[in-house]
This record gives structure tokens, sequence and C-alpha cells, in this order.
């Protein structure tokens, strides 16, 4: 069996090997539901209410200003046209989730897990 010559192939970029093959859909009123059980979470220190985790999930165009989105699970989430202006993404992981510039007017972003897929 020949072996392949891994000096003329690139690395798959980490986490690309993880990217999900389908997005899930979430209407709005499950995202107002996610994310008011999202808040309680940390409303309690994470007693109560439950982390939200819409990875892989397309949320393009929802209005996200403003929203405390502390800790919350955007992995690989489809954020086109998602406005995330002044929204709180302390710690949240964002891995691999395309966020272009313009984008990250984000209040509070600096400790954010953010490492975007080339799109």
């Amino acid at each position: 069996m020949e072996k392949a010559d891994l000096s003329k192939t690139k690395p798959a970029l980490p986490g690309e090997a993880s990217r999900p093959d389908r997005l899930r859909a979430v209407s709005l009123e499950a995202l107002e539901q996610i994310l008011s059980a999202h808040r309680i979470y940390l409303e309690t220190s994470r007693q109560q209410g439950t982390r939200a985790d819409l990875s892989a999930a397309d949320l393009t165009g929802c209005d996200l200003s403003g929203k405390a989105l502390r800790r919350i699970k955007l992995d690989h989430a489809l954020l086109r046209n998602a406005n995330l202006a002044y929204a709180n993404l302390e710690k949240a992981n964002l891995i691999g989730a395309p966020i272009s510039r313009r984008r990250r007017s984000m209040r509070r972003v600096s400790s954010a897990r953010i490492w975007s897929l080339p799109s």
C-alpha cells in the first residue's frame, strides 16, 4: 500500500473535520424559549435554567442585539446578517461560526472563544 505524500497536502483546519453537514433550523418561538432559559441560567449562577446550545443553528437574520449571550454555545452556527450589536458574548463559544469583522461590534467579546473558519 502506497503512503500519501503529506508534504503536498494541505492540513485540515482545526475544527473543520467536526463541521456539521447540516444546520438546524430554530423558530423564533424556540429561540425565545432557549434564550429565556439561558437568561435564568445566568441570573442564578448556573443553578437553574439551561445553558443555551445553539451549535450548528441557522440564525440568519436574527436580532440578538443587546442580549445576554454570556457562556452561550454558538459553535458552527450560521450568523449571517444576525444583529449582535451590544450583545454580551463573554465566554461564549463561537468556534467555527463565520462572523465578518464588521459584525464584531459586540460588547465584551474579548473573552469569547472566536475562531472562524474561512467562508
